[in-house]
C-alpha cells in the first residue's frame, strides 16, 4: 500500500507539472514507479535520528506492509514491543497492525481487536477504543463491560 502511494505521488507530480520523468530526471519509468529507495527505510532512518533512547514510535499499517515494516525495523535496530492485530470480524484475517517500536529489545505483547460482531454491529471493545473520535459513537450509550 505504501508503495502504491509512492507510485501515485510520482505520477501525480508528473501530471501536475507536465514533467516527463524519463527526460526530466533521467529515470526509466519502471524505476520511478517502483521507487529508488523504499519509503519504510526513509521513515525508519528518520525515526532513529529523532527518537529518544527510551522513546516509543507507533504506527498503523495494513497487515502485509506491517510485516515488512517489522522486519525492516528490526534490521535497523528498532524493536516492536507491542502489536495489536485488527480484524473486521472474528472469522476474518487481520486487516491492520498497530505497532509500537523502541530501541530496547524485549518481550513482545500482542493483542487482537475485532471491529464488528457477526450481525454487523460494532464490538464493545471497538466502541470504547474509538468513542472519542466518532460523533455517532459519542452518542452511543455507555457500553457495559464484556462478560
Amino acid at each position: 500500500m505504501v508503495k502504491l502511494r509512492y507510485q501515485v505521488r510520482v505520477v501525480f507530480i508528473s501530471a501536475v507539472h507536465g514533467m516527463d520523468l524519463e527526460h526530466q530526471f533521467g529515470l526509466r519509468r519502471g524505476i520511478a514507479l517502483e521507487g529508488i529507495h523504499h519509503p519504510f527505510d526513509e521513515l525508519l532512518d528518520g525515526v532513529k535520528k529523532l527518537l529518544n533512547p527510551d522513546g516509543r514510535f507507533c504506527l498503523i499499517l495494513p497487515s502485509k506492509e506491517g510485516m515488512d515494516f517489522l522486519s525492516r525495523a528490526q534490521q535497523k535496530g528498532l524493536f516492536c514491543n507491542y502489536l495489536v492485530r485488527i480484524k473486521t470480524k472474528a472469522d476474518k484475517e487481520e486487516k491492520r497492525l498497530i505497532m509500537q517500536f523502541g530501541f530496547q529489545f524485549g518481550l513482545l505483547t500482542e493483542e487482537e481487536i475485532v471491529i464488528q460482531e457477526e450481525d454487523g454491529n460494532f464490538t464493545n471493545e471497538y466502541i470504547e477504543l474509538t468513542r472519542n473520535y466518532y460523533i455517532q459513537l459519542k452518542q452511543t450509550q455507555s457500553v457495559s463491560p464484556q462478560s
